[in-house]
């Protein structure tokens, strides 16, 4: 199954990506895992891998990890993992349930037990709430209705009564009139929530009542929640800006007549009438004289300043990546070369960590790739899995900056229709996110095998 667990007469491998201060491309071998009765039990994305599970005849896994004392006749998952890094993903056995590897305590009777979303279930007239990342218990929702009790949205939920958020009772709030705002925009159905709601009467952030907000004309959008008069900033507290003249632009940025702000902050010396944002996908910005990366003005030529995307910009004089110079970048001969990402999980343009290079270096993020070649590197956008994250130069084939030892650059190429088991290949070797087929070991760094 792709993506998860490599199954081989030698054992059980897990192709771990996604943490930093791991190894990229490392492959580990799960110890103790029988490889004649492994089977894999769920399908995540490449990016989500940590949530994978498996099991043999004697323990189950999620990841690498063994979850202790579960049973594997009686597992099932109940609760995919979401996305969001509140959630985790919820299973169980005839005994115990789950979040993540954690068995969660106390035990409720399982065999009515029914898990809603991964963090509300429910049973015989009583609600549970999941403590998953804060606060590892199932404990029951106090005055919950189970009868009536309906989920809103992530963490929110609702019964004939009350308005409840991971659990808890928000004060005051009407079932009949209450809506959740989200991350993308003011549709009830549409995206994340975010920690502002409101019903009738009041205005939320989270479980408090923002006491000066007007519930009939609050709106939420660009980072903001705003009324007829007033402004709000996400911790809820009221912005001094003038709402009539409010402009919100974009990457954060807004403005009124007397001042330019970044997510609620004012940017010192900005000047309103000539501001304008460089690039979305950026921190850049400039007004007639200076150049600003967020609410910090940049110490910069601002007549030849560029935006170059991946959070890069460049002047005359210097390479900046965020708002600080890139010190061993050489400002004339630097290129961004474009960003890595995963059409299927994030959509185009969500930005991921990007290749750069001058002539000296290449860069995958800030980070140097050792040996590449400058003048011969080159990236590839031909597949739909994993535009952006292959590389290669004259000597070496790279993905997400990691040298692929053992592949050839000579035929190396990019699938443009992936499949479940490859999205690369060379002349002799298969290759699925950056994990090629047949491989060996050297100590704990797998290479193309010959």
């Amino acid at each position: 199954m792709p993506y998860c667990y490599e199954i081989t007469t030698t054992g059980v491998f897990w192709p771990y990506r996604g943490l930093e201060t791991m190894e990229s491309g490392a492959k580990y071998k799960i110890v103790g895992a029988d490889p004649t009765t492994f089977t894999v039990l769920n399908r995540v994305e490449d990016q989500y891998l940590s949530h994978c599970f498996g099991k043999d005849a004697v323990s189950v896994y999620q990841g690498s990890l063994k979850i202790e004392q579960a049973d594997p006749e009686t597992f099932s998952i109940v609760a995919q993992y979401t996305g969001r890094f509140e959630d985790m993903p919820i299973s169980k056995d005839a005994r115990r349930l789950y979040a993540g590897t954690t068995a969660l305590l106390p035990i409720p009777d399982l065999s009515t037990f029914i898990v809603l979303n991964p963090h509300y279930a429910k049973t015989d007239g009583v609600v549970y709430y999941i403590g998953t990342i804060h606060q590892e218990k199932v404990s029951a929702v106090e005055g919950a209705e189970a009868a009536t009790f309906t989920l809103v949205k992530d963490g929110y939920a609702k019964d004939a009564q009350r308005v409840y958020l991971n659990g808890i009772k928000i004060p005051e709030a009407d079932p009949a009139t209450f809506i959740v705002f989200h991350f993308e925009g003011n549709t009830p159905t549409l995206g994340e929530a975010s920690s502002w709601s409101k019903d009738a009467y009041h205005v939320y952030r989270n479980h408090v009542i923002v006491q000066s907000a007007d519930p009939a004309t609050f709106a939420y959008g660009n980072g903001y929640g705003r009324d007829a008069l007033t402004l709000f900033d996400e911790n809820g507290n009221s912005i001094e800006i003038n709402p009539n003249t409010f402009a919100p632009l974009s990457a954060g940025y807004d403005r009124d007549s007397a001042q330019v702000s970044y997510y609620g902050s004012v940017v010192p010396g900005a000047d309103p009438t000539t501001f304008e944002v460089l690039d979305a996908n950026t921190p850049y910005a400039r007004d007639a004289r200076h150049i600003y990366c967020g609410a910090v003005q940049m110490d910069t030529d601002p007549y030849t300043f560029e935006s170059l995307l991946g959070d890069f910009g460049k002047d005359a004089h210097h390479v900046f990546t965020g708002c600080n110079i890139f010190t061993s970048a050489d400002p004339e001969s630097f290129q961004f070369l474009g960003i890595a990402f995963d059409k299927r999980s994030f959509g185009p343009g969500y930005s991921l960590p990007s290749y750069a290079k001058d002539a000296s270096h290449v860069w995958y993020g800030r980070t140097e790739i050792p040996g590449a070649d400058p003048s011969s590197f080159v990236i590839f956008y031909d597949g739909d899995r994993a535009e952006g994250k292959y590389a290669q130069d004259k000597d070496h084939v790279f993905y997400e900056g990691t040298l692929l030892s053992g592949a050839d650059p000579i035929t190396f190429q990019v699938l443009t229709r992936p499949t479940g088991q490859m999205d690369a290949i060379d002349a002799t070797h298969t290759f699925i996110a950056g994990l090629c087929k047949p491989f060996r070991f050297e100590g704990s760094i797998p290479y193309c095998a010959d």
